[in-house]
């Protein structure tokens, strides 16, 4: 069976689909059309919109506080300030050995990265560079709280973070 997706489509806009099996071993016969299927994609919900943007790199190692973890671990903080994640408020944060943020409770030590949406744990999260990572045996990871109300910033930065099984293997990412 082969499996396709549509890629590439835009917010708010309709799209109509339509099916047909072929039979390859069999001299690629061919069913007929399906009935057509419609849908239109969805908007970002408020106040999300997506946008190109510059990055800049923020140095959590300067003035941040350097968390201690180890293979498949996790560290709890508080929310340094009030913010809704598609319309949740997030009062914790759990930041994971294995390069992703958990927006409240649960466990944050999942390392094997499937597909996304997922529909048990973890949910809720941010997947920077979601791996089997190990700071336990090098690298180190950091956190930090930049900017005044309203224009807060929360960083993570995971620095030359080795691969639990790839020896010689370092990531930096935030």
């Amino acid at each position: 069976m082969l499996f396709r997706s549509a890629g590439g489509l835009q917010p708010s806009t309709p799209y109509c689909f339509r099916v047909r099996a072929v039979n390859s071993y069999n001299g690629g016969t061919q069913s007929g059309w399906s009935n057509v299927a419609e849908a239109t994609t969805q908007s970002p919900p408020p106040p999300y919109a997506c946008s190109a943007t510059t990055y800049a790199w923020i140095d959590a190692t300067a003035g941040g506080t350097q968390r201690s973890l180890t293979d498949d671990s996790s560290v709890s903080l508080a929310a340094p300030f009030a913010f809704n994640f598609y319309g949740t408020s997030v009062s914790s944060i759990q930041v994971s050995s294995n390069g992703y943020l958990r927006l409240g409770s649960g466990a944050a030590t999942a390392y094997a990265n499937t597909s996304i949406p997922l529909a048990g744990d973890p949910d809720t999260f941010i997947a920077a560079w979601w791996d089997d990572l190990n700071p336990g045996v090098g690298g180190s990871v950091w956190t930090r709280t930049v900017g005044t109300a309203p224009n807060h910033q929360f960083v993570a930065e995971w620095l030359n973070v080795p691969h639990y099984s790839v020896v010689g293997s370092a990531i930096t990412f935030e």
